[in-house]
């Protein structure tokens, strides 16, 4: 016999194989998992239900041509060349590309197009799609570039809006207060009248779990606004168990943003450690490759995204 709380989980995982808009995506599954299961804590400790949120995506490599700031020389210091943790030195490269993009104009388009490129080294296995994040919250999905524009003419949006909340919590973190901040964004994905199970919790590796992975979706979806990419590095800063590397990309100057899965209370944890990497352009904040996976393990999951900005209006039209 399930436990209450260990039935909504089964339920939640159930709906979320049932609605992901996409090819089968085990990691994904398996991402929003962890993610449910340390909500099954939260439940425990504030006595509310479990919110499952319809959609997991992963963020990866992006490339978008007409993000201004390209160039190293507008950042105001060079980075740390040297990983470091929970300390104002791994924080300062964050803080500072944040302050400059709050600062850099917000490019043309009202929606971000976002190739999705997903590749299992382990398996062989290889997901490609499109997504559609509009900057009124919509997110539409299709298997070719080709399908989106129907599934804009028929405002087929997909997701519950729990993207348009993430970024919402993002653009909030770019100049709001970093606490209320990690509350929003912690209890983003929980649908609008649900209790805020995350955020009532003192437990702080939950909270800090749920702004890394909520903060990485809203990277996602709101790729295209420096405002979003300068919220989302500042609520990044505040996790201390993340590290901070300088490294070099595709050629490209990058931070490496590496979060290994912390221990929580009840909670489950593989024996060797779940870790995910997250690497942005050191100038422009834009993600260049995602990786995810176990550390005693082959690799889980590599991320590939091709971004750009276009109108939704252009999308279904079909002319973007």
């Amino acid at each position: 016999m399930k436990s209450p709380v260990e039935q909504r989980l089964s339920d939640a995982l159930h709906d979320i194989v049932d609605t992901q808009p996409f090819e089968p995506d085990p990691a994904a599954i398996e991402r929003r998992g962890r993610r449910l299961q340390r909500r099954a804590v939260t439940v425990r400790i504030a006595g509310t239900g479990v919110a499952a949120a319809a959609v997991a995506v992963a963020v990866g490599a992006m490339v978008i041509p007409d993000v201004p700031g390209s160039q190293s020389t507008a950042l105001p210091a060079t980075h740390q060349t040297t990983p470091t943790t929970g300390t104002s030195a791994a924080q300062q490269p964050l803080v500072r590309l944040a302050d400059y993009l709050k600062t850099a104009p917000k490019p043309t388009g009202d929606a971000t197009l976002v190739m999705r490129d997903q590749n299992y080294p382990s398996t062989g296995l290889r997901v490609v799609a499109w997504d559609l994040y509009g900057d009124d919250g919509t997110y539409y999905f299709a298997r070719t570039r080709a399908g989106l524009p129907a599934q804009v003419v028929g405002h087929k949006s997909r997701g519950e809006g729990i993207f348009g909340r993430e970024v919402a919590a993002a653009e909030y973190a770019a100049t709001g207060d970093l606490n209320t901040a990690r509350d929003e964004m912690a209890d983003a994905p929980t649908n609008p009248g649900d209790p805020k199970a995350i955020s009532r919790t003192n437990d702080k590796s939950l909270i800090d779990n749920w702004v890394w992975e909520d903060s990485l979706d809203a990277l996602t979806a709101g790729a295209g606004n420096p405002v979003v990419r300068a919220g989302v590095l500042r609520l990044l800063s505040t996790l201390s168990e993340v590290t901070v590397t300088d490294t070099t990309t595709t050629g490209q100057a990058t931070l490496t943003l590496t979060d290994t899965e912390p221990v929580v209370k009840d909670g489950p944890k593989s024996s060797s450690g779940y870790t995910e990497a997250l690497c942005i352009n050191a100038d422009t904040g834009v993600p260049v490759t995602f990786h995810g996976g176990d550390q005693a393990q082959s690799p889980g999951i590599d991320i590939n995204y091709e971004v750009s900005r276009v109108t939704l209006a252009d999308v279904a039209a079909g002319t973007f």
